[in-house]
C-alpha cells in the first residue's frame, strides 16, 4: 500500500523561502556594501576636486611666469620701477609687437609695460597695462610708477593669469629675481598654494 508524503521535504516552496535571520544578515551585508561604495565615491570626488584645483593653479602660475619673464628679458635695467606688488619697465616693441630702429640703426624704446596684481571678478589676477613712449626714444625716459599706471583708468588692462595672489621683485638689476605666488580655493573650500621663483637676464 502506497503511503502519502507528509514530510517537510514535500512541502511546496519550502526550500526557496528565507528565514528572518537570513533576511537580516543579507540586509546588513547590503548596507555594508552600499556604505563602502559611497565612501569610494566621496573619496573619488575629493581626489578629482584636488586634481582639478592643482591643475588650474599650475596653469595660471605658469601663464604668469611665461608672460612676465618673456617681456622682462627684453627690457633695460635702468628703465625698471619696482613696487611691492608690481613693476613697470620699458619695451622695444610697439603695440603690434614690432621692433623699430632709428636711421642710425639704434633700437627705439616704444612703450612701458606694467604688471601688477588686482582683484577682477572676485579673483586675484595678474594684470598687464601698456603705455606708449611718445615719441619712441633711443634711451627710455624715466618710468612711471606702478600706482600711476594702475590708477589711470584711461589705459586698457588685460588679465594675463587668474589666481595670482602676489608677485614680488627682489631687485631691479640683471639677473632680476621675482616670485609668483598663486592660490586657489576648490569647491570644498580648501585652499591650495603654489610658488614659483625665477631669475631673468636682460638682453638689452
Amino acid at each position: 500500500m502506497k503511503s502519502n508524503c507528509c514530510s517537510s521535504r514535500c512541502s511546496p516552496g519550502r526550500a526557496d523561502a528565507f528565514t528572518l535571520p537570513e533576511v537580516m544578515v543579507a540586509g546588513s551585508l547590503m548596507l555594508l556594501v552600499l556604505g563602502a561604495v559611497l565612501r569610494l565615491m566621496v573619496a573619488g570626488n575629493a581626489y578629482l576636486s584636488l586634481q582639478e584645483g592643482r591643475t588650474e593653479l599650475q596653469k595660471d602660475v605658469t601663464l604668469a611666469f611665461l608672460w612676465m619673464s618673456r617681456e622682462l628679458r627684453e627690457t633695460d635695467a635702468d628703465s625698471i620701477q619696482v613696487a611691492a606688488d608690481g613693476a613697470v619697465f620699458a619695451s622695444p616693441r610697439d603695440f603690434s609687437g614690432e621692433v623699430e630702429f632709428d636711421p642710425a640703426g639704434r633700437m627705439l624704446w616704444q612703450k612701458y609695460i606694467c604688471y601688477y596684481v588686482e582683484t577682477v571678478a572676485g579673483k586675484p589676477c595678474l594684470v598687464r597695462k601698456a603705455v606708449a613712449i611718445d615719441p619712441p626714444a633711443v634711451s627710455p625716459p624715466a618710468a612711471p610708477s606702478v600706482d600711476s599706471v594702475r590708477l589711470n583708468t584711461s589705459i586698457n588692462y588685460q588679465v594675463k593669469a587668474r589666481n595670482v595672489k602676489s608677485i614680488t621683485f627682489n631687485n631691479s638689476v640683471s639677473p632680476m629675481e621675482f616670485t609668483i605666488f598663486g592660490e586657489i580655493v576648490n569647491r570644498r573650500g580648501r585652499k591650495y598654494g603654489m610658488e614659483l621663483k625665477t631669475r631673468v637676464y636682460f638682453r638689452n
